[in-house]
């Protein structure tokens, strides 16, 4: 903070508390600081409400994270309830002691908090994932947990087990389900809450029932077709018990009248896959079910007929559900970008997911012309927009289909920002021409089965597009639009078989010469095209003995004969002949054991570039002689996997002001002396001559 007087620098450490639109941020004398500035949200896998206390709820998300509400979702803080970064995946709250609450995770284990959430201990240790937890109304030291374990990844059994001891001590309660130890796959349960020890199970091979408390199951399937009876949700009729709801992953929901002993479809989906169910509990025959492409769907006739509840809710993945019991025209959706409240039973929704911060970011891009516009693509499908330089975000998912597929890249228009170009790794690639408001698909000409994974858009030209990619496997392609996507061809001459296409960059002072790096599984190439991408030729001199993948290139946007590679296991490679010769310059930066150097990400300061950012295995790092030293920048970084930077991003108008996504924990921005946004002052300022 060079420009800022050492009186003031004082000052500032010492008497202020400072806010950038109301959102807390310390500033340090010394080094610049990094601050989050959200989005708020993250993939919210399960939802649970208080049972007395409706107001305040729990809600399982990424990075071991259970996060709480006291003020029915207005806002939330967040326990880590241990150490990882795998999902919490199921919740159960104990309908007697409602402080004592249990939650599930992904990597196997359950934990317990007797303090409503505050703290959290493992209780078990050798489990398979945990998909589901239900407790016994009557006796809530009994406690079954659903588990799904892949064969391949060995680890604990699958199945359901149960505990009597609150948690304690488990026991193997699969005895008839299908399958059999790793090889069990259970995804939903669900209780008769007027006879407990009645269960329904939702498999990889349909619906399976105890009576005895899960000493026994048996299979309840007919009416079910085999082929689809993979079954993510259940749920029971609380007034009318022997009335069973299940539904699946290719798209239908099943409804039995007779406790499962036979069943019927009461909808069917073209193509989609259900994780949720909720019933009305004071109107049991209003149901809602919880889909990945569809959002939600309302029936209000017990399941004959179905509409869509979607009205402000994003085209986003809706993984849970979850209803006020005292007020059920009040309930929660967990999505894949957080929580969405609805106050009149589905009829519209608003944003819920205030304090939570466990959404990854796959790419950032900042509008060239207007840069306090920003874009963030969330690991988890969605993407979302600021107009105000990170402070405030909204979803911008309209017309995107919403398979959980991740944003492979994000490219702004140079010339005309209001066109938007996305890639995904399962689904070609998208545009916006109204700054994200509207997405349609443009994918004429790209062959099917095509994954995207780079995108570069001509700086005069928004109509003129690349993208690289790989068809069948690993054949490196690149195609070419002139036509803004309404019709693509391939233009791949010169480029290696065997390989796929991962970054694309275009010479700014010369658009008709365009770089793509590839991978071929063990080493990556560099090519350069003069013509347009019509021919490609290598430019590995440097570059050949690399076993490694070539995760970005930048051109210094005053001197394009430089190139900077960043590579998984050699660091930062440079070129400052157009890319013929390359060399290391990697001086400062992180080694680890094992992985050699790994650059993720590199983004040149466009004033000033030999000013250059990376983001390493050990976090981020700054160069100001064009890479000839480095020195790290991880002041206010969170730490952990769920922390590391996965994209950079810098304003091309004031370029101190970076931008860093992270794997699990939104975007951090990085602000020096001269960019420092108008601060609000709550405390009184005495000031002194020093």
């Amino acid at each position: 903070m060079e420009s800022i007087t050492k009186r003031w620098q004082l000052l500032l450490v010492w008497l202020l508390f400072l806010y950038y639109s109301g959102k807390p941020t310390q500033v340090t004398a010394n080094s610049p600081t990094w601050q989050w500035t959200g989005p708020d949200g993250g993939i919210i896998y399960a939802l649970a409400v208080h049972p007395t206390t409706p107001t305040t709820l729990y809600a399982a998300s990424d990075n071991h994270m259970v996060y709480k509400s006291t003020n029915g979702g207005a806002t939330w803080s967040g326990v880590k309830i241990t150490s990882g970064n795998v999902e919490a995946s199921a919740l159960a709250i104990d309908p007697q002691t409602p402080t004592t609450v249990y939650a599930g995770t992904g990597g196997g284990r359950v934990f317990k908090s007797t303090d409503g959430g505050a703290t959290w201990s493992g209780v078990t240790l050798s489990f398979a994932d945990v998909n589901a937890l239900v407790i016994h109304p009557q006796t809530p030291t009994t406690i079954y947990a659903a588990l799904r374990r892949y064969p391949t990844f060995g680890g604990g059994a699958g199945g359901v087990y149960k505990s009597t001891d609150g948690g304690t001590t488990w026991n193997d309660s699969s005895t008839g389900l299908p399958g059999s130890g790793t090889g069990r796959f259970v995804h939903a349960l669900a209780m008769q809450l007027n006879a407990p020890d009645t269960l329904y199970a939702g498999t990889h091979d349909g619906v399976y029932k105890t009576t005895n408390g899960g000493t026994s199951w048996s299979a309840v399937n007919t009416g079910i077709p085999v082929g689809q009876r993979v079954i993510n949700a259940i749920v029971i009729d609380p007034q009318t018990p022997q009335t069973v709801y299940a539904a699946t992953d290719n798209g239908r929901i099943y409804k039995s009248s007779d406790g499962g002993l036979n069943w019927s479809t009461v909808y069917t989906a073209t193509i989609d896959t259900f994780y949720a169910l909720a019933l009305d509990p004071q109107t049991p025959t209003t149901v809602y079910a919880g889909a990945r492409s569809s959002g939600i769907l309302k029936s209000t006739d017990a399941g004959v007929t179905w509409s869509p509840a979607n009205t402000s809710l994003p085209n986003s993945f809706v993984r849970s559900l979850a209803i006020n019991p005292q007020a059920s025209a009040t309930l929660y959706a967990g999505t894949h970008l957080g929580v969405y409240k609805s106050a009149n039973s589905g009829s519209s929704w608003s944003v819920s997911s205030e304090g939570m911060n466990t959404l990854g970011i796959s790419t950032l891009a900042v509008d060239p012309q207007t840069p306090t516009t920003l874009y963030a693509a969330a690991a988890g499908g969605g993407i979302f927009k600021s107009d105000d330089a990170g402070a405030n975000w909204s979803p911008v998912t309209a017309g995107l289909n919403n398979l959980y597929t991740t944003t492979t890249d994000l490219v702004v228009a140079p010339s005309t920002p209001a066109t938007l170009y996305v890639s995904r790794d399962s689904g070609g690639v998208w545009k916006s021409t109204d700054g994200g408001t509207l997405w349609n698909a443009v994918n004429t000409g790209l062959p099917g089965g095509v994954r995207v994974w780079a995108l570069a858009v001509h700086p005069q030209n928004a109509d003129i597009v690349y993208a690289g990619a790989n068809v069948g496997g690993t054949t490196a392609k690149v195609f070419k639009t002139t036509n803004g996507g309404a019709s693509w061809s391939e233009a791949s001459s010169g480029l290696t078989s065997g390989e796929y296409t991962t970054v694309l960059a275009i010479d700014p002072t010369a658009p008709d010469t365009i770089y793509a790096a590839t991978y071929a599984g063990s080493f990556g190439r560099v090519y350069r095209s003069t013509d347009g991408a019509a021919s490609w030729n290598p430019l590995n001199r440097g570059l050949s003995l690399c076993a490694c993948a070539i995760n970005a290139l930048a051109i210094d946007p005053q001197t394009p004969t430089t190139l900077y590679a960043a590579l998984t296991t050699n660091g930062v490679m440079k070129s400052t002949d157009d890319g013929e010769n390359w060399y290391q310059t990697n001086t400062g930066l992180p080694s680890s054991p094992g992985l050699g150097i790994l650059v993720g990400n590199i983004s040149i300061d466009p004033l000033a570039p030999t000013t250059l950012y990376v983001s390493t295995s050990g976090g981020v790092y700054r160069s100001t002689d064009g890479g000839t030293s480095w020195s790290a920048l991880n002041n206010g970084l969170p730490g952990g996997t769920e922390g590391s930077v996965s994209t950079l991003s810098i304003d091309p108008q004031s370029p101190e002001t970076v931008y860093a996504g992270t794997a699990g924990r939104g975007v951090y921005v990085l602000r020096s002396s001269t960019s420092l946004p108008n601060y609000r002052i709550f405390l009184p300022l005495v000031v002194r001559n020093p």
